[in-house]
């Protein structure tokens, strides 16, 4: 049963560019605490996008706008993710569960839509 998720990731992967959706709903099905599970979706997702900058980089090359977007982006992700890893949201994850998978339903359905 452990290749249904991983082959649900590369599927959605290979059709919308992103695998973050089924990793997280994995992830959040796993008996694993909060902050296990926040720090294991902060490095997938950004060796993910490391890697898929780098291969954009060598294959057509970077503007210079999206090289400033970037460099200003990073230290405004890297204090909300330090932000909420000291003050976590004040919600139990009897409620978070229910809510992530509210909205990557929503997100799938505004996929499907357009």
């Amino acid at each position: 049963m452990a290749e249904k998720p991983g082959a649900l990731s590369g599927l959605m992967g290979g059709l919308f560019g992103t695998s973050g959706p089924p990793i997280v709903f994995y992830l959040y099905r796993q008996p694993l605490t909060t902050d296990v599970v926040r720090r294991a979706l902060l490095v997938m997702f950004a060796s993910n996008a490391s890697v898929r900058l780098v291969l954009v980089a060598f294959s057509m090359g970077l503007s210079s706008h999206a090289l400033l977007l970037c460099v200003l982006s990073f230290p405004i992700v890297h204090f909300t993710t330090r932000l909420t890893m000291k003050m976590p949201p004040p919600v139990r994850p009897t409620v978070m569960r229910p809510l992530v998978a509210a909205l990557l339903a929503l997100s799938g359905i505004a996929m499907i839509a357009r």
